[in-house]
């Protein structure tokens, strides 16, 4: 199942660019109805592969993501510095809130990938908060949540060293298979983060009835087909937890043309023609068009930056992304836009694939930091909007 994943994941890289190289209570998953906006578009075999049937589970269909090719981390070690607290001399904080104490990472050895999706994670208070809901009998939820414990404890130690924690997520099954951090090597957040999924969903079908974390992030998405021939249509339909965004082709021949997630979310979902189908019906080629839609989405939304190109160099083009995100191709019923706050996200820096280190950055009590390993920092809301994540997460807003 992993390889049909990554080929998926490759062959609409190929040729999207072929002609270049804190606590809440959890709610119960939010049901949308998808927009029927029809001037949405990409190019061809853009989503060809995009939805990929799914093994089932005694329960339901496990949710899978489209993954990019695997990028890799770096070791930079910061030294450590002390507890960082949030300034509540202003007026725009509630008085209640006391001093927030924040603490750093330590680095392992080309860890970064693991220490940049922890802190987001535990900043995010809806993950945290399944996290720490989550049943202690499965030692990977156990460990992250005891890691959680000594992050966010009263004491003055500023660097936590994640070295059981991390342990036991580099052995679970899921990252064994792909040889996590084999000999230190470097890795891949986003691949890191999937997988960490894959093995909660997997551990946590045994409580589906009542409880599964990854239900937080899981996206309902339907591929339709429609031969503009004989009008024969075909649907599939399955789930992803992060939506994985290309940019749209011709771009990197263009620099100065700027990108923002709503266009990257329009060429996402545009209605585009395969050249390369068939219909089974009346036979015709290169007349079918597809299109994407979001059927249901869940509280958590997850967007993942296409960032290299097929030579495994960074696109490193700045993409404008807002706040508060509210896009007509994740609506309500009544086609009013849903709403999502952006919680964290976390940067890619290097040149290429194989070179470059994680960092996340977070917000506490409505403050923005940068994580970096050992070092938080603050860090203002002009520079957080200056920067080109590569993934970023979002929290539905009622």
């Amino acid at each position: 199942m992993r390889k049909q994943i990554i080929i998926s994941a490759l062959l609409k890289f190929e040729a999207t660019h072929k002609t270049e190289i804190g606590s809440v209570t959890i709610p119960a998953l939010l049901k949308f109805e998808s927009n029927n906006r029809k001037e949405i578009g990409s190019g061809g075999k853009t989503h060809l592969l995009d939805v990929v049937s799914a093994p089932r589970s005694l329960r339901k269909k496990r949710p899978l993501s489209v993954r990019a090719i695997p990028l890799h981390g770096g070791n930079v070690r910061k030294k450590p510095r002390g507890p960082v607290f949030a300034d509540i001399s202003g007026n725009n904080l509630d008085e209640k809130l006391q001093r927030v104490r924040l603490k750093g990472l330590a680095n392992l050895g080309n860890t970064c990938y693991f220490n940049s999706v922890v802190q987001i994670m535990l900043h995010c208070p809806l993950i945290r908060r399944a996290i720490e809901t989550a049943p202690q009998s499965i030692p990977a939820l156990r460990e992250v949540h005891n890691l959680f414990m000594r992050m966010t404890n009263d004491d003055f130690e500023p660097v936590i060293s994640p070295h059981e924690c991390f342990n036991v997520a580099k052995n679970l099954p899921q990252c064994r298979a792909i040889n996590l951090s084999l000999g230190k090597r470097q890795e891949d957040a986003h691949e890191f983060f999937l997988k960490l999924l894959e093995h909660f969903d997997e551990e946590l079908t045994i409580f589906a009835d009542v409880y599964n974390l990854p239900n937080v992030f899981n996206i309902y998405i339907r591929s339709k087909t429609t031969c503009l021939e004989c009008s024969r249509t075909h649907e599939e339909k399955d789930y992803l937890w992060v939506l994985s965004l290309p940019f749209p082709l011709g771009f990197a021949q263009h620099p100065a043309n700027r990108q923002n997630l709503y266009s990257l979310m329009d060429s996402y979902f545009h209605t585009e023609i395969v050249l390369d189908h068939r219909c089974e019906d009346c036979g015709t080629l290169g007349n079918t068009a597809k299109k994407l839609e979001i059927l249901t989405t869940s509280q958590m939304l997850v967007i993942q930056l296409g960032r290299f190109d097929m030579q495994y160099q960074k696109i490193d083009h700045f993409v404008q992304y807002p706040l508060q995100l509210r896009s007509s191709h994740i609506s309500h019923s009544d086609g009013r836009p849903c709403s999502w706050d952006l919680i964290g996200f976390i940067v890619h820096a290097g040149p290429s694939i194989r070179h470059g280190h994680y960092f996340a950055f977070i917000q506490s009590e409505g403050i923005w930091y940068r994580a970096d390993d050992e070092t938080i920092k603050p860090v203002s809301r002009l520079r957080v909007l200056s920067l080109k994540p590569y993934i970023l997460f979002y929290q539905f807003s009622p």
